[in-house]
């Protein structure tokens, strides 16, 4: 019962502070406007629902969906310039390796060729080392039998001087009665 005496209490106050404050001058609390008021509440509602629920949502939606495609779209645009770059990459990695290869191949290729050059050469020196040497042992040859035959006429000569140094007189010897003294003493 408590409850029902604080109902009609605040009932009773809500009518009397409304009518006080109709009379007052502020008509927006007088019950007899409460429907003109709810009439346009409801309609203004209604007019700002339908204005963005029609109007500025699907222009909202449109800017989300845009920029959405336009994310998707860089995305998609920078996926395949990596794709490029990381196959331009490869491409440049086996350019290079390949051309390492062929350098390499070309360098031992010369340092070949630059062996048998070399080889050649020393191979030409050495014949022409071993020419020279044989014409040389020739000219030696020929010179150790030119002294030979000058060591006989000398030691002939030296034979006679010595002889006549000593004995003081001079007996000459024929140079090939000498020969066939020094090939008997052989």
């Amino acid at each position: 019962m408590n409850k029902f005496f604080k109902k009609i209490f605040f009932f009773s106050a809500y009518s009397y502070s409304t009518k006080i404050y109709a009379e007052s001058g502020m008509p927006q609390l007088d019950p007899s406007s409460y429907v003109s008021q709810t009439f346009w509440l409801i309609l203004t509602f209604a007019s700002l629902f339908l204005i963005i629920n029609f109007f500025f949502i699907p222009k909202i939606e449109k800017i989300r969906i845009l920029r959405e495609n336009k994310v998707e779209n860089l995305i998609e645009n920078a996926e395949r310039i990596n794709a490029e770059a990381n196959s331009l990459k490869l491409k440049t990695e086996n350019e290079l390796q390949s051309a390492k290869t062929k350098i390499d191949k070309n360098i031992n290729e010369l340092i070949k060729k630059n062996s048998e050059l070399v080889e050649k050469k020393i191979k030409e020196i050495d014949l022409n080392l071993e020419k020279r040497i044989l014409l040389i042992e020739e000219q030696l040859k020929d010179k150790k039998n030119e002294f030979i035959d000058d060591v006989s006429k000398y030691s002939f000569e030296i034979s006679n001087l010595i002889y006549y140094k000593i004995v003081n007189e001079k007996n000459e010897i024929s140079s090939n009665e000498f020969k066939k003294l020094m090939v008997e003493d052989k």
